[in-house]
């Protein structure tokens, strides 16, 4: 993680992330806890790696502008399994008020 505040209302934050299975017997889980896929036959247990780059603007006493972009490239194991492996690109922006 590394995390720039280059002026008092302005914050900048990169974060690098790496995901991976604890055992080469389980399958691999969404947020509801059901599998995105069953069990398959694969060498290696990587799921992928994530960046996200996000940032913050204090516009003023109550208002906060937030905004960020991450990206997520499929490892091994999704390439290795049936169901295809695509790298994933998503964004943001919001605003928090405050009274």
């Amino acid at each position: 993680v590394l995390a720039l505040a280059p002026t008092r209302a302005v914050s900048l934050r990169a974060a690098a992330h790496a995901f991976g299975r604890t055992s080469a017997a389980d399958a691999v889980y969404g947020k509801q806890g059901t599998a995105l896929r069953a069990i398959a036959p694969a060498t290696s247990g990587s799921l992928g790696r994530e960046v996200d780059l996000t940032g913050q603007w204090q516009v003023g006493r109550h208002l906060r502008v937030l905004g960020g972009w991450a990206h997520f490239a499929p490892g091994a194991w999704f390439r290795e399994t049936a169901g295809g492996a695509h790298p994933v690109d998503w964004g943001f922006l919001g605003t928090t008020f405050t009274f």
